[in-house]
């Protein structure tokens, strides 16, 4: 336990997961909805893959949570980190879920981890202290014009994961 946070893997989410979405969505400016309906549908009710999802909690309380998803690449176990959401007044919880993640994938024999993150995000900075490292930047297609400027100028409150894409 980091904290007194304690993380576990769940096989479902609930109303509590309406509950934190309602809470910390005003934290970011871009970011896709992560409510229940949404987890729910992308996480365990999509077929082809499957996904290791772990909670946050202290106490009773929900802060947060963390998917990650193994994959056989070239008969080599590797991980990717495709989503997490967590109140950013608390790095600690981010911190946590993904010791937790981490563990449970170099258990299971995996051995790169790899995650999409915002490059001048809090996140990053958590991810780096964690352990990745970064490799380079992903191109982003906007409008070259004042509205399109001011957004590009803001994305450090961006919030955008891999499983925003179709690509976890």
């Amino acid at each position: 336990r980091l904290a007194g946070i304690s993380v576990s893997e769940i096989k479902a989410v609930d109303h509590r997961y309406d509950q934190l979405w309602e809470k910390y969505k005003g934290q970011n400016d871009i970011l896709l909805v992560r409510n229940k309906s949404y987890l729910d549908f992308r996480f365990f009710r999509h077929p082809p893959a499957k996904y290791r999802f772990y909670e946050a909690r202290k106490g009773g309380t929900l802060l947060g949570y963390l998917v990650s998803r193994v994959l056989k690449t070239q008969g080599k176990q590797n991980a990717v980190i495709a989503d997490w959401f967590y109140d950013r007044h608390h790095p600690l919880v981010l911190l946590a879920l993904l010791h937790r993640a981490l563990r449970d994938g170099c258990s299971q024999g995996v051995g790169l981890f790899s995650v999409l993150v915002n490059g001048s995000s809090l996140d990053k900075w958590l991810l780096f202290l964690s352990g990745f490292v970064g490799r380079r930047d992903q191109p982003v297609i906007f409008h070259k014009n004042p509205r399109g400027m001011e957004i590009l100028n803001g994305r450090d409150r961006w919030h955008f994961t891999i499983a925003d894409s179709d690509n976890a």
